[in-house]
């Protein structure tokens, strides 16, 4: 499959020159040129369809700018349960252990390597950012239900961690007790 870099939107009107508030409506032109793909914003004032050339266009909204999220985590406790959850028989949890997976790649601690196909089954191989250590970790093929619930799991999991941190709850992942 290939793969295509388009330039991010610059966030001015490519005709006026008018920066483009978050929410705005805009169009967009994708362009050629030197076999560079190009994108050309324009506000909706300035839209006369797309200029001489273009590939493709698209309206779409300009996105709000995200505050700054508070993260009740750090990377080290998501990377600690990751690792514990390294030679789970149960499916439940290597069903976990997969949105795990997901989550680290997104925040680029894990970077995916390769797909491996074994017994009718299906692998990821991530590694490790910043070291030589890779893991594999079996695709469930999890519909968007499981997803969901699993990530609800995750959460109450990682809010129990945050409490045991301020003298509260013990973190215990689903499924584990703690000892007696």
């Amino acid at each position: 499959m290939n793969e295509y870099q388009i330039h991010r939107s610059q966030g001015r009107c490519e005709a006026c020159g008018r920066a483009l508030e978050a929410g705005a409506e805009l169009y967009s032109a994708v362009l050629c040129e030197k076999e560079t793909f190009l994108r050309r914003d324009y506000c909706a004032d300035c839209w006369g369809g797309p200029p001489d050339g273009a590939l493709g266009s698209f309206k779409t909204r300009v996105a709000s700018k995200p505050g700054k999220r508070r993260v009740l985590v750090d990377d080290e406790v998501l990377m600690s349960f990751f690792l514990r959850l390294e030679d789970t028989e149960d499916s439940a949890r290597a069903d976990f252990r997969f949105v795990l997976m997901l989550i680290l790649l997104r925040r680029r601690l894990l970077k995916y390597d390769r797909t491996l196909r074994r017994d009718g089954a299906e692998f990821w191989v991530v590694r490790e950012v910043g070291g030589a250590a890779t893991h594999e970790v079996r695709n469930p093929q999890l519909d968007e239900a499981r997803i969901t619930l699993l990530t609800s799991e995750l959460n109450a999991i990682l809010q129990q961690h945050v409490a045991g941190d301020d003298g509260g709850t013990e973190s215990v992942p689903a499924g584990e007790s703690t000892p007696g």
